[in-house]
């Protein structure tokens, strides 16, 4: 098992991102709710939270390259409650499951292949795996 992505270091990891959550919660009650109430801001603040926490929920299912790409699809603001180093450490994880997935697609025959087929091959597949096909893809 990779020392990288064992449950210490994302129990650390999520430890770390649950940490840069509550302060920017924090700045959001600071910001939004305790001098005026804007209502606006403070629920894209929540929205905010729930989307980050999303990220650690994925980390705890050892969904490191999901997780990944989810934080990537967030807004620049939300990207940036995430701490670097897990950032990094995502990165890595991830790079390293591109790594095996890659290995074991060239395990077949020795040439190496793309994860993603081109469409025409997946049509191609579809034809001959469906029983009922008649032919008119």
């Amino acid at each position: 098992m990779n020392e990288k992505n064992d449950k210490e270091t994302r129990d650390r990891m999520i430890w770390l991102l649950r940490m840069d959550i509550a302060k920017n919660l924090n700045e959001g009650v600071k910001h939004w709710v305790k001098d005026k109430l804007d209502v606006e801001m403070w629920n894209l603040t929540i929205n905010d939270t729930n989307d980050l926490i999303g990220v650690i929920d994925l980390i705890q299912m050892n969904e490191v390259s999901a997780a990944f790409e989810k934080a990537n699809l967030l807004d620049t603001a939300v990207r940036d409650v995430i701490p670097k180093e897990v950032w990094n450490w995502m990165a890595f994880v991830r790079q390293e499951q591109d790594k095996n997935t890659e290995h074991w697609a060239r395990l077949d025959d020795g040439q190496k292949y793309s994860i993603v087929a081109p469409p025409h091959k997946i049509v191609e597949d579809a034809k001959t795996d469906i029983p009922w096909y008649n032919g008119d893809l």
